[in-house]
């Protein structure tokens, strides 16, 4: 059994989609970093979500790359794969 399998960083394509999904969900109304933070149980600052969204950084927990994705998909946004955000 591998025990750091929980260790092993997210896959590549990570922080291009991530990127993506926190700005398509900027595009609805009401949505800003604070609120996006707040929808994800502030798991992560509103400081975070804004890096996110400018991509100066990625999740680096697989949590909180799950709960991004949950979130985009209680907005109605399709994400196929993790790689695209369609509205």
């Amino acid at each position: 059994m591998d025990t750091n399998a929980s260790r092993r960083p997210l896959p590549s394509r990570t922080p291009r989609s991530a990127k993506a999904i926190i700005n398509a969900i900027l595009a609805l109304p009401n949505q800003s970093p604070q609120s996006i933070s707040a929808s994800m149980a502030d798991r992560v600052s509103p400081r975070t979500i804004y890096r996110w969204a400018k991509g100066e950084h990625a999740p680096q927990r697989p949590g909180d790359y799950t709960a991004l994705l949950q979130l985009a998909e209680r907005h109605g946004l399709s994400v196929e794969d993790g790689t695209s955000v369609e509205a």
